[in-house]
Formats: structure tokens, sequence, C-alpha cells
């Protein structure tokens, strides 16, 4: 809401005319120019978090106008006393960059949270495939050239030890800012492009080369959002992360979580420090920002949803994956082990139907501030016929640390930035029980079948204990 009410007041003042203006005096226009850009870039930060459409579209303004330049900031960089003038000029090339990526992932996100994506038809056709592929290639396009543009000195603004010790600690955390929404964005693009090609996998020979080169597009883009905030909070300096640093590392938080789940015993020690230092952070992120609870929440919730759909994983599906190792293990039956995951990355390339649920699900929960219903997920997606159904269904119980609170609940803003409405009230994430239970008495369901799970399958991670529930 505040970002539509700024950007609705800078184009009152013609801020989005800037380079048309006949104006004599420049510092006008560059004061119009700024504002203009600060909206975009903002526009840009909160798309990627809340997973919706940009509000600045290239409809609204001429993209090929280009953002802010060095030249832009001149004035103020020599006059600033608090940076020496070495970092005052890596700042001004990472504001240029980061104006450059607003451009870069304008297509991306269209692509990826656009209305054409949320308006899929039920029989896929080849003309649908070959449009989005189209889309999608120009959105890769425009990300590659962005980064053989960049890449290179953001890395190196960003490493402390390649020479950048002497430069103010505000040049690295603005230059791996930039990698982060960048990768960010890498890894909307391919969620997207993965549901293109499962969606349409009949239309598809290379089906699984697609998905297996995709994977590892996938796969880089979330080790470096996970890196670069580790990196930060090593630093000290991961407090300063916007708004959007929650929603960026949830993704990250939740696969390391199934990493851990799927390890065997010698890899689970260290899958399980990686989950601590996430969990660290997350609490660091709550005092910054009063909608990382919701994250939180999201991130709880999906947690023991996967973990109810990778029991069916494997070669057998009515018993965990702990029990069938153990089984398989005593019975000298190496074959099914080498035909488990025991990354997400394998569920991926295995399973890529469950890995889709678990991301759209995500994407769904942070952009509307709830858990999805049946209707709010593509059918394709559910897989719901029944010879994907492995067992009888039952509801998977939630966290009691979710349970509604005596008290009236609080409505989830409609995004991060809603004003509350006491009169529009709604539990984001209701409490489920393992009874058999309609949908009307519910008001939603799991979208996915589920079993329930008698024991503890992430170790002793306790990272949501101190959480509130985000109703």
């Amino acid at each position: 809401m505040w970002l539509s009410k700024a950007i609705s007041y800078a184009k009152e003042a013609g801020a989005q005319n800037y380079y048309r203006s006949t104006r004599s005096d420049i510092e006008t226009i560059r004061e119009q120019k700024r504002l203009w850009w600060c909206c975009i870039l903002r526009d840009r930060m909160i798309a990627l978090g809340v997973r919706r459409d940009i509000q600045i579209s290239p409809e609204d303004f001429d993209l090929e106008q280009g953002g802010l330049t060095e030249s832009d900031l001149v004035g103020e960089a020599h006059s600033l006393q608090v940076y020496d003038s070495r970092s005052r000029s890596a700042l001004s090339k990472t504001i240029v960059a980061h104006c450059a990526l607003a451009v870069a992932i304008t297509w991306t996100m269209s692509a990826a949270y656009g209305a054409s994506s949320s308006s899929l038809e039920d029989r896929p056709t080849v003309s649908q495939l070959v449009s989005s592929m189209v889309e999608i290639e120009r959105a890769n396009t425009e990300l590659k050239v962005w980064s053989r543009r960049f890449m290179s000195d953001l890395v190196n603004h960003g490493d402390r030890d390649l020479g950048c010790r002497t430069l103010n600690p505000s040049v690295t955390f603005f230059a791996d800012m930039t990698l982060i929404h960048y990768y960010s964005a890498k890894i909307a693009l391919c969620n997207h492009q993965a549901s293109i090609l499962q969606r349409h996998q009949v239309h598809l020979d290379d089906h699984e080369f697609r998905l297996a080169s995709l994977n590892r597009d996938l796969r880089n883009a979330i080790t470096s959002v996970a890196g670069k905030i580790k990196e930060l909070s090593n630093q000290g300096l991961a407090h300063n992360l916007p708004i959007t640093a929650p929603s960026c590392s949830a993704l990250p938080f939740i696969l390391e979580a199934l990493n851990l789940r799927l390890s065997a015993a010698a890899q689970k020690d260290i899958h399980q420090q990686q989950l601590e230092r996430y969990a660290a952070i997350m609490r660091l992120f709550r005092t910054q920002h009063d909608h990382t609870e919701c994250v939180t929440s999201a991130i709880n919730y999906l947690l023991q949803v996967v973990d109810s759909e990778i029991q069916h994983l494997g070669p057998s599906s009515q018993v965990s994956l702990r029990g069938v190792e153990q089984r398989d293990f005593e019975n000298g039956n190496s074959k099914a082990l080498l035909h488990r995951p025991s990354t997400w990355s394998d569920v991926f390339t295995g399973k890529p139907t469950v890995y889709l649920r678990l991301s759209l699900s995500l994407d769904f929960a942070l952009s509307r501030g709830r858990a999805p219903r049946m209707a709010d997920l593509q059918s394709w997606v559910l897989d719901t016929t029944p010879a994907s159904v492995p067992g009888p269904l039952f509801m998977h119980a939630m966290s009691p640390l979710m349970m509604p609170p005596v008290t009236p609940p609080i409505i989830v803003p409609n995004t991060v930035l809603d004003v509350v409405d006491d009169n529009n009230q709604e539990e984001c994430f209701p409490t489920l029980t393992t009874e058999d239970t309609t949908d009307s008495d519910l008001g939603f369901v799991i979208p996915w079948y589920l079993t329930e799970v008698s024991d503890s399958v992430y170790g002793d991670l306790q990272f949501l204990d101190s959480v509130e529930p985000c109703i």
C-alpha cells in the first residue's frame, strides 16, 4: 500500500517523465530521476519478497532510459565525508548495477508472478509452451547480460579478501545485497521454468535433459543466496538487509532442512550446523522486520508438509526413510539406497512435482499470508489422481507453536506493507488434526496427500521455538 502511494505521488510530481523535462534546472531533473528510480528499486525488491508482479511495468515507463549513473551522484559523492573517495566510487558503481538489475529482472518477475503465470489452462498446448519458453528465454538473456556487465565488480567488492579490506564495510554490504537480489531472481525464474517443463513434459522429448540442466542453475542460485547471507552474518552486516531478506532466505532454509531429512547419518551433523546458522539469522531478522514471523510460520508449516511427502520417496511408501534405510542396510540391499534421493536436488530431478508443490506453496504463503487451499494450486501440480496416492489420506498435525490463541486473531497483511484491517480477520496457517476432516470443516486443506510422522525427523532443530504464531 505504501509503495503504491509513493509511486502515485511520484507520478503526480512528474518524476517518471524526468527524461522528457524541458527544465533548465539540472538539479531538479536529477532529483526527479532519483525519486523515480527509488520507486523502481523498491518495487522490484518488494516483488521479489512477496512473490508478486511488479507495479511499474514497461508500459508505465520506458526502461530503455536507463537508471542512475555515476554522473547523477557525482555532486553528492564529492560533498559527503562519511566515506572515503574509493568507497564512494565503489558505492556509486553498485547503485548503477542495482538500477540495471531492476531493469533486467523485469521480465523475470512478469514471467514468474505476472498474470500469465496464474492463468494457465487446464490442458497444456504446444503454442502455450512455445510462448512460455520465449518469455523465459528473454528473461534469461536479460539476466545473463546483466551478469556479464556487473558480476565481476560486485564479487570483488563483496570479497573482503580480495583487496577490499580498506573499503568501508558498506561497500561489501551493498554489493552482496545486490547479488542476493540477482540470485533470488534466478531462483524465481528457475522455479517458473521448472513448472513449465513439468506441465508440458508430454510435449518435450528432452524433458529430463532440460530438467537436469535447470537443476544445476537452481542449485547454484540457492547456494549463492545462502552463502551471501551467511557471509554478511559472519561480518555482522546481515541486520542491515532490507525487508526482502527473510523471504529470500525462506526457500534455502527449507531446502537445507530437506537435506538434513534425506542425508545419510555421516552428513547429518553438517546439515544440522547449517540449519542452526539459518535459525540464528532468522532470529536476527525478527528483530528488524515485523513480517519475519509470517515467513518463519510458513517455513515451519512447509517443513512438516514436505516431511510427509518425502516419506513416499524411494522404494517403500509405507515407512519412513529412516526405517527403509536401516532395513535395506541390514538386508544388504544397496540397490534401493542408490535410488533414494539424498538431497533436495535429487528430489528436484527425480520427483520434480514434489519440489514444485513445496516451492509453489511457499510462494503462495508469502504472497497471500496464509496456507494454500486445494483450489489455490494448479491441478497438475497436485497430482491427486488415484494412481498417485500411495496410501490413505491423513491430515498432518500442525506444530503446537501454530495453535490459534484464545485472543482474537490479527489479520495477516495482504502484502508486507499493508495496514492491519481488524474487520477482516483470518488465520494464515490454521491448526490441522489427523482426524478425518472435510474441506468445509477446515476452510482449507493441505493440498496433497500426507501421512503422520511419529518421530522427530529434523534432529535437534528448534529454530521456531520462540516464534509467535502468525495468525
